[in-house]
């Protein structure tokens, strides 16, 4: 098996809507096509040891702010990366607002006024929580007397409120075992008429009634405690993905959440930091493997993708290369091992194999077109070429 480097490391699925001959290959996991996502917290970027990261990747809201001892983990710390972590400490949270309202050290006054988050009808609520020990705590919320209020009780139980009205626990439990598991919460009704739907690993574990009214408010978006208004409820463990829905998610979309995330995906099925391949077929004009200067792509070349180190089987994508001879296959899976087959037009052989530097050389075995395994990293994995030449003829005529 042949691993190259990425080179030009910093693109990711863009890459698909700028290459001509690009071509996405699609994900296997389940696609959730719920809707209305407003808000999502994954922790991390993509990119080298995915940078810890407290933006909201829908860019409805501002970064969060990590206060006290509240913290990101390290690479892999998380569900799926990296994750919110806390020792439950009082003050220790993430807090999201867009006016501290010239009082930074004072959060009594700080407020959220976008109105994304007035959400007054249909919410799901989904997170990942990983905790070795019960206390009330809670996971998201704009407050107790904010639009929503999602957490676990002492004895685990998965609990709800809003707009300062009593709380209402739930038959869920969440497993304190040290584990990842996955809570949902799905509001549906009007105001003084709600259901709640108690989610815990995909499977609707209780719903309740909830008849209290609801109305909007300017309330911070606070990850891991209740700070201001319950005086803490701080969580102690990590929390991953937070994901706010102004919709109501069905129990089937819930389970392909759980199971998409739970692949290290992204809530809807996508790969979360895709890789892509390819690079350049081209005329070697000097038959010499190289890409040498003045050199030109070659249009209209088959090329054709595999799993697996050869190009047996059936391929799983096929493109052709665009007008300047380059290729691409984008949304491939960081770590997979995929080949490479291109198709010589008439009258072209290929280059010798490997004869320099890999982003120009060519990569293509001479007898079959086949580059043989390439594993994946994270962004353009481009430095897949494949070179073809046309041979020379020599003679006349003997009488």
């Amino acid at each position: 098996m042949k691993k190259k480097l990425p080179r030009n490391f910093v693109h990711y699925a863009i890459l698909a809507f700028v290459l001509i001959a690009g071509i996405s290959v699609t994900s296997s996991s389940t696609s959730a096509d719920i809707s209305g996502l407003v808000a999502e917290y994954r922790f991390e970027n993509c990119g080298t040891g995915h940078p810890a990261s407290t933006a909201d990747h829908t860019g409805n809201l501002p970064e969060g702010i990590l206060k006290v001892d509240a913290a990101i983990t390290n690479d892999g710390g998380g569900r799926i990366s990296r994750a919110y972590t806390s020792p439950g400490t009082n003050g220790s949270h993430m807090w999201v607002i867009d006016n501290d309202n010239g009082t930074p050290s004072d959060e009594s006054d700080d407020t959220l006024s976008n109105p994304v988050l007035d959400i007054l009808g249909d919410l799901t609520l989904s997170a990942w929580v990983n905790i070795t020990s019960y206390k009330n705590e809670i996971v998201i919320s704009r407050s107790h007397n904010g639009e929503f209020w999602f957490g676990i009780t002492s004895t685990g139980h998965l609990m709800y409120a809003h707009t300062g009205h009593s709380s209402i626990g739930s038959s869920a439990i969440v497993p304190n075992d040290g584990a990842w598991h996955h809570i949902a919460l799905v509001r549906t009704g009007h105001s003084g008429a709600f259901t709640l739907k108690f989610y815990v690993d995909g499977q609707l574990k209780d719903t309740r009634s909830y008849n209290y009214s609801i109305s909007a408010t300017n309330r911070p978006l606070e990850i891991g405690s209740c700070q201001i208004v319950c005086g803490g409820y701080n969580f102690n463990g990590k929390i991953d993905e937070v994901k706010i829905f102004n919709t109501a998610a069905t129990n089937a979309e819930i389970t392909q959440i759980y199971n998409n995330e739970r692949q290290g995906k992204n809530y809807d099925g996508s790969i979360r930091c895709p890789a892509s391949l390819g690079d350049l077929v081209w005329h070697d004009a000097n038959a010499n493997g190289v890409q040498d200067t003045g050199e030109t792509g070659l249009p209209g070349v088959t090329v054709e993708l595999y799993n697996g180190n050869s190009c047996s089987g059936s391929a799983i994508a096929s493109t052709t290369t665009d007008t300047s001879g380059n290729y691409s296959f984008t949304n491939l899976t960081p770590g997979n091992t995929y080949s490479v087959k291109f198709s010589a037009p008439s009258g072209y052989l290929f280059s010798p194999q490997n004869q320099g530097d890999d982003t120009k050389d060519s990569d293509a075995d001479p007898s079959s077109g086949c580059t043989g395994g390439i594993t994946v990293e994270e962004g353009e994995n481009f430095t897949w070429d494949a070179g073809l030449y046309q041979p020379a003829s020599l003679g006349d005529l003997v009488w």
